[in-house]
């Protein structure tokens, strides 16, 4: 009967409405992944034990190179680099960890875009001293040398994470078929089923929704990402 039909009506989202990859709410828990990553605690924690690093290692180059000698300002170059970081750590303690860059105090922000130009200018110059110096302590050199290649590998990181995803993504999408057929070869014994019958499928619980079956927070669909719908 029509009733029984209704009841037995699997919970999904009105027809019509926009639903998968494409609808609002997979965007928008997609949007907050990344914000979590780029935003996060873990994020926020990682930039801090970097930054810790390369005071230690930039501060232990420039106690053991105190006195030495240099036809260019390296000495001074490792010196502010080092100044920099420790501010740039304090001003990571201001930050909220689950706020974004562009919800953070007006004075943090502006704070922040300064420290980057001006470091930026210094790393340029960093860069000038460095590769025209003819006599300088080798310490000191080679931890010049060594501190602007980090970061030219920083600044070129979002370059080859993108490289990565460009040429690496098609080449996992040609193999994964490969693997699997040869996991199948290999490991007979296992069910290799793709999906479920037909069967299984009608053997799970379905019924309508009713307004108040959920809480407000919990009435939507955790696979499609759709608010359910009294009638559904």
């Amino acid at each position: 009967s029509p009733n029984d039909r209704s009841q037995n009506a699997p919970l999904l989202p009105r027809a019509g409405l926009v639903r998968g990859v494409s609808s609002p709410h997979s965007r928008r828990v997609r949007i907050n992944f990344i914000s979590n990553l780029s935003d996060g605690i873990p994020a926020l924690f990682c930039a801090l034990i970097i930054r810790l690093i390369e005071i230690i290692a930039v501060g232990g180059v420039l106690f053991v190179t105190k006195d030495s000698s240099c036809d260019q300002p390296l000495y001074l170059f490792l010196a502010v680099t080092v100044a920099h970081q420790v501010l740039a750590c304090g001003l990571h303690a201001f930050k909220s960890p689950n706020v974004p860059a562009e919800g953070q105090p007006r004075w943090i922000q502006q704070l922040d875009a300064s420290l980057g130009m001006m470091m930026f200018a210094w790393f340029l110059c960093g860069n000038v001293w460095t590769f025209s110096s003819d006599e300088c302590d080798a310490t000191l050199f080679f931890a010049s040398v060594a501190l602007i290649s980090f970061m030219y590998m920083c600044m070129a990181l979002p370059l080859l994470v993108i490289l990565l995803v460009i040429f690496c993504l098609p080449v996992m999408a040609l193999l994964m078929p490969l693997v699997v057929r040869f996991d199948r070869y290999l490991f007979p014994q296992y069910d290799w089923q793709k999906a479920a019958t037909e069967e299984q499928i009608q053997r799970l619980e379905s019924r309508q929704y009713a307004t108040g079956d959920f809480a407000e927070d919990d009435a939507s669909c955790c696979i499609c990402l759709e608010d359910y719908h009294e009638g559904t």
